[in-house]
């Protein structure tokens, strides 16, 4: 008795499972046999495109305060002594010079904080 108790909770549970699949979307397909069956729709992740997103953000928004709170003057000072370096810090330096974006950023801030 608790046997077949067992098999029909496992069917249930597998049946739960199937619906939890399928309330996200799905599509019918016909075999060959002509059974329709109902297949769910493969979820699509934006997570990767919201954490690169995040951190492209983030990155912009570190270097618009690193020059906030630096001065624009000393900023591409620091930036020019690190672009005489070696070729790790050229890359350093190109990656951190004052871009259009970056400044439109540190003159929001300015304009906010002050």
């Amino acid at each position: 008795m608790s046997d077949s108790y067992a098999q029909f909770e496992k069917r249930i549970s597998l049946v739960a499972e199937k619906h939890a699949r399928l309330a996200g979307g799905y599509t019918a397909r016909v075999g060959a046999d002509g059974l329709i069956s109902l297949v769910p729709r493969p979820r699509r992740s934006y997570m990767r495109l919201r954490v690169f997103a995040a951190l492209i953000i983030g990155f912009f928004l570190f270097k618009s305060l690193t020059i906030v709170l630096t001065g624009p003057l000393a900023y591409a000072e620091r930036v020019e002594v690190m672009a005489a370096g070696t070729a790790f810090e050229k890359v350093g330096a190109w990656v951190m010079q004052i871009g259009p974006v970056s400044e439109f950023i540190s003159l929001m801030m300015i304009r906010l904080f002050s």
